[in-house]
């Protein structure tokens, strides 16, 4: 039998699971890892497809993987920082302005990265790098501007 000052079990689980954090998803980190896999296929693909990469009559199928899976990476990249580096920050809208400052961040190196390799290959998009610096330049500064908008914003 149970006590009479005993709280109802049921209201201890709603009160318990109220109060709880967030347990951590795999789904952002499978996400950025298939994003990853598919971008790193996709510059397989391009490669061996050859040239043309990307010009305004055509475009290598290859970069077309690479770009979807760079894009999938990039936009799970907040959502994993979240769910890991920001997962000890108690209440979940610190945790999320923190995780779209390291957003911002990973946007800006990845951008300074494909900069880099651009200017290492003059942006020549009939060459492999040269192609992926366009388009990894392109994805990772419209990452930026979104985030930066949407801090301004806030």
């Amino acid at each position: 039998m149970r006590a009479v000052s005993d709280p109802e079990p049921s209201r201890i689980a709603a009160e318990e699971a109220f109060d709880a954090e967030p347990t951590p998803s795999r789904r952002p980190a499978a996400a950025l890892s298939v994003g990853a896999v598919v971008a790193a296929i996709g510059l397989l693909a391009a490669a061996a497809e050859g040239h043309p990469y990307l010009s305004l009559d055509e475009v290598n199928l290859g970069i077309v993987l690479f770009a979807v899976g760079l894009f999938t990476a990039l936009f799970a990249a907040p959502f994993v920082l979240q769910l890991t580096i920001f997962a000890s920050i108690r209440g979940s809208d610190r945790r999320w302005e923190r995780s779209v400052l390291g957003w911002a961040g990973v946007a800006a190196l990845a951008s300074l990265g494909f900069g880099l390799v651009g200017l290492a290959d003059s942006f020549d998009r009939d060459l492999l790098l040269g192609a992926v610096a366009w388009v990894g330049l392109t994805e990772s500064l419209i990452v930026l501007a979104v985030v930066v908008a949407t801090i301004i914003q806030d």
